[in-house]
């Protein structure tokens, strides 16, 4: 092979990576996108036909700031103009969406039952929310709580989302009742509960029932007195929380109904008593109540219309005493009073208070009893 053929060769291979190259260059300028298309996870775009500054062509993103909006995450669209000179619409942009303000509303909490009641009667609290803002109400979480020793609430008007121990839950009570409140708009719905122990050693001698919801909070109580109550003059708790012993002292004034007595404990956060109940942790639930006494203890002037003084010790072990005392826990006592017709009547004790937990500090819980 000559010199000649050699040079005619290398033309040819020169022209034919010319024309690949020139066809890759006509595919790379083809018309732009046409209006609409989408470019996705893509930041540098130029979409116009006639622009060439590519700077302009801006990419963006879109934050989310606890906020439920639907959107697609990872994707960013442009819409290009096939015929578009102006670069000054060549924009990116940043959406955030900022966390909804927190609904503003009123709540009032109503007994409808006049007390007081007796154990055992049914009791019935109406909860109102009225939406005070201008902006329409949409989703509102409640929260009910109440002392469960006192009050047994277990239904409402419209269904919880769950009872538990003693707190109702309210995921979107807005959403199980099928309504949207306007401004000044209100939604009313009740609570049932039994009435339990008598409410006599409490704050007021009343339980109450607080109702919880956006910003807002109310309560409302009533009183709770076991038949048995006017035959007892006092009564009393003693708790030592550094050796775990606790010391029950009752006296009656007539025991012409009474035939004996029973005594049982439960544990539970010292907040199941406050005035204005406290929404519980899980970890902070009440304990079953517990009857210490296998066999009633005998009212010694039993059909007759004096009365006595009784005392009876309760000694936890040593791995519960050590477990109250780093806990907000305390034993909680009733009293199950038997009656010559058969029943059983229950008088709360008392609970120790949540001042002076500190070891070796004592409290003695007395409050008399108001008569009927």
């Amino acid at each position: 092979m000559n010199t000649k053929q050699i040079r005619q060769i290398g033309l040819l291979l020169f022209f034919f990576c010319a024309f690949v190259w020139f066809a890759g260059w006509q595919k790379a300028q083809a018309a732009p996108d046409a209006p609409g298309d989408p470019v996705v996870n893509t930041f540098l775009i130029s979409s116009d036909s006639d622009d060439t500054n590519e700077n302009n062509n801006a990419g963006g993103h879109c934050a989310l700031e606890d906020a439920t909006i639907a959107t697609t995450l990872n994707t960013f669209s442009l819409t290009s103009d096939s015929n578009d000179t102006n670069e000054a619409n060549n924009v990116s942009g940043v959406c955030i969406a900022d966390t909804p303000a927190a609904a503003n509303v009123d709540l009032d909490v109503t007994t409808n039952t006049v007390g007081p009641v007796r154990q055992g009667d049914p009791i019935s609290f109406t909860v109102t929310i009225t939406n005070v803002d201008a902006a329409p109400l949409t989703t509102l979480p409640v929260d009910v709580v109440f002392p469960d020793a006192y009050l047994d609430c277990t239904s409402a008007s419209q269904t919880p989302t769950n009872v538990v121990d003693n707190q109702m839950t309210w995921a979107d009570l807005l959403g199980t009742a099928a309504v949207t409140l306007n401004q000044n708009q209100a939604i009313s719905f009740l609570v049932n509960c039994t009435a339990g122990l008598d409410t006599t050693l409490l704050p007021n001698q009343e339980a109450e029932l607080m109702g919880m919801a956006a910003n807002a909070a109310d309560s409302d109580g009533i009183g709770i007195f076991a038949p048995t109550s006017v035959m007892m003059v006092e009564r009393s708790v003693e708790y030592d929380t550094s050796t775990g012993r606790s010391t029950l002292r009752w006296q009656t004034s007539d025991e012409s109904q009474m035939v004996g007595f029973h005594v049982y404990r439960r544990i539970e956060p010292t907040a199941l008593q406050s005035r204005f109940v406290q929404a519980s942790r899980s970890s902070d639930k009440a304990d079953e109540w517990i009857r210490l006494t296998d066999q009633p203890l005998v009212a010694t002037s039993t059909g007759r219309s004096s009365g006595e003084i009784y005392e009876y010790v309760d000694q936890l072990d040593a791995s519960q005493t050590s477990a109250l005392q780093r806990s907000n826990r305390q034993p909680h006592y009733k009293l199950g009073v038997l009656t010559v017709d058969g029943e059983e009547y229950y008088l709360d004790l008392g609970q120790a208070s949540e001042e002076n937990r500190d070891a070796g500090d004592r409290e003695q819980l007395y409050v008399p009893l108001m008569m009927q």
